[in-house]
């Protein structure tokens, strides 16, 4: 808006800040007007800027309640696990027991039972099942993709790096020894991992029992080289 205005009464140019006009002394009403305009947009805008913050206020109080029945109900949940360990730890091992370790690994974790005291000791086979649950989408001929080509090789690199993962030294809970009951499962989750990628990679014997001694480098070489090989063969 121009600061210059003309005076409706001599036409004079005065500001239209001025109370009176400079040459004939009249009231400057645009003055006055734009006075009662500036209050009425002050206005219009503490009604909103009141909602404003009222609402950023209950965000953060719903937030805040959110975060503390969240945790409330976690603490719970855990403290309900807890009563039943020995139900949900026998449940586990019946899961390794019958060779079904997708849903060994699959139980434990969408259960939440990571604090459950029962299974501490079995933190170093829930590991391993973890890197064998990875091993299994990628090279499993049940899945639904199936395993050609290219899905194999571009996913190459990861399966060699479960793989090492496996085979290296299992580590336990904390100050909890890995127990001889854990390196037996551990050892049947190891023989199934590594006979899944054997088969979908064509490894010949040797390769197969110089896997547990190799890095994910040379895995993976390994992996790649036995494929293309089959392929050459075929």
């Amino acid at each position: 808006m121009a600061k210059s205005i003309n005076c409706p009464n001599c036409g004079g140019v005065m500001s239209i800040f001025d109370e009176k006009c400079p040459y004939c002394d009249s009231v400057n009403h645009m003055r006055e007007e734009r006075k009662v305009v500036e209050t009425e947009r002050r206005a219009n805008l503490v009604v909103p800027l009141v909602i404003v913050i009222a609402l950023l206020v209950a965000n953060i109080i719903a937030a805040a309640a959110a975060a503390n029945a969240y945790s409330a109900g976690s603490a719970r949940a855990r403290a309900e696990n807890e009563e039943r360990s020995d139900e949900i730890t026998a449940e586990f091992l019946s899961y390794l027991d019958d060779g079904d370790y997708l849903l060994a690994y699959a139980f434990y974790e969408t259960g939440d039972y990571y604090s459950v005291s029962g299974l501490k000791r079995y933190r170093a086979v829930t590991n391993v099942l973890g890197d064998y649950s990875t091993i299994f989408f990628y090279v499993a001929p049940e899945r639904a993709t199936g395993y050609n080509r290219d899905w194999l090789l571009n996913n190459t690199k990861s399966v060699a790096t479960h793989l090492e993962y496996i085979y290296s030294e299992p580590s336990g809970y904390y100050d909890t020894p890995v127990s001889d009951e854990a390196l037996t499962y551990i050892a049947g989750v190891t023989y199934e991992a590594q006979a899944l990628v054997a088969s979908a990679y064509h490894l010949s014997d040797e390769e197969i029992k110089a896997l547990p001694y190799m890095k994910s480098g040379q895995i993976e070489e390994t992996l790649r080289n036995a494929y293309l090989r089959a392929e050459t063969d075929e």
